[in-house]
């Protein structure tokens, strides 16, 4: 019995003495990069494949490069919380809708209340630009970039479309009285291609309401900006 134990016992060392490079080696942030340096270190590709056994890891004899692997190991982590954070930020946004709600008594929309909305949308633009600025966001780099214009045009088209919005909603009862449009024909000039391009946003924003497809709406910001402007 007693050699039993201690055989049992010797086998858990060799076990507890392999349980860091195990870590190392199946953290499931590595990517072909980091197999590719730590082939670097070793010499040959350790990457695993369907015939990895752990014997097969053991008989490499790895433990020297353990210091190597560990700073790799810690590397891929870092990135792979940037890579789940990135990920988890679009996932929140796929579902999200403005908040479209009837214009009186009118078959148009407005815009509701978008305080949950912006909530969140303060939330991201913080989080990304302080994620575009960690020192291991490198191979992510791109797509964080991607996603700060992202989130910054949401934050613009908001912005216009409240400034639009209100003021539209101020003209609109006005400039609909046919007296007030001839006595006043270049500013009703100016309201009507408003009005007209405030429309079509409406009715497109209206067949998809998903913020990240109205972000999408064809020349959305260049009608916002126009209509700010007359």
């Amino acid at each position: 019995l007693k050699e039993v134990a201690e055989g049992v016992t010797e086998k858990v060392n060799e076990f507890n003495e392999r349980v860091p490079l195990i870590e190392f080696l199946a953290h499931p942030g590595l990517r072909d990069r980091h197999w590719d340096k730590m082939g670097e270190v070793v010499g040959y590709s350790i990457k695993p494949d369907e015939f990895t056994t752990l014997n097969r890891i053991a008989e490499q004899r790895l433990e020297p490069f353990l210091k190597e692997f560990e700073e790799i190991s810690f590397a891929a982590g870092k990135e792979y919380n940037l890579e789940k954070s990135l990920a988890a930020m679009r996932a929140e946004w796929a579902p999200l809708e403005c908040p479209f709600t009837q214009y009186r008594d009118t078959e148009w929309s407005i815009m509701g209340n978008l305080e949950e909305i912006q909530m969140i949308l303060d939330d991201h633009i913080v989080k990304t630009q302080t994620m575009k600025n960690n020192s291991y966001i490198e191979p992510f780099l791109d797509d964080c970039l991607e996603w700060e214009k992202t989130v910054l045009l949401i934050q613009d088209v908001f912005d216009y479309w409240l400034k639009v919005q209100v003021t539209w909603m101020y003209l609109e009862p006005i400039f609909g009285s046919e007296d007030i449009m001839k006595q006043m024909p270049t500013e009703g000039a100016m309201f009507k291609t408003v009005d007209k391009n405030w429309k079509e946003i409406i009715t497109a924003g209206n067949v998809d309401p998903k913020v990240l497809s109205v972000i999408k709406i064809d020349g959305i910001m260049k009608m916002l900006t126009e209509a700010c402007d007359l």
